[in-house]
C-alpha cells in the first residue's frame, strides 16, 4: 500500500464518485476533502483505529488528499480521516472500509 499526504489548491472534492463508504480489492481510491475554517486545522489518517499520518494546515484554505493506489487484500480494514482545529470549533469524521 502506498499512502501519499499533499496540500494543494482547495477543490471541492470527494472521490470515489458516486461517494461510497466501501471499496474492494483493486480499486483505486483518493479521499479529499476541502478545508475551510478556523486555522490551525489538524487532519489525522488512522487505519483500524491506528495512527497513520498527521498534518496541520495554516492557510485560509487546505486541500487534504490521500491516495491508496490499486487496493490490496493488506489493505483491507477501516480507515478513518479525523479534521479538527484547536478551538475544537471543528470537528469533521470521514470513515471507508476496505473490503
Amino acid at each position: 500500500m502506498r499512502i501519499l499526504i499533499t496540500e494543494g489548491a482547495p477543490k471541492i472534492t470527494h472521490k470515489p464518485k458516486p461517494p461510497r463508504s466501501e471499496i474492494e480489492e483493486g480499486d483505486d481510491w483518493k479521499w479529499c476533502v476541502r478545508i475551510k475554517g478556523l486555522k490551525p486545522i489538524t487532519v489525522t489518517l488512522y487505519h483500524n483505529e491506528d495512527w497513520r499520518a498527521e498534518t496541520t494546515y495554516n492557510g485560509k484554505m487546505t486541500m487534504f488528499r490521500t491516495i491508496i493506489r490499486e487496493v490490496s487484500a493488506a489493505d483491507k480494514g477501516s480507515y478513518e480521516l479525523d479534521v479538527s482545529n484547536d478551538l475544537g470549533t471543528v470537528s469533521v469524521r470521514h470513515k471507508l472500509r476496505v473490503i
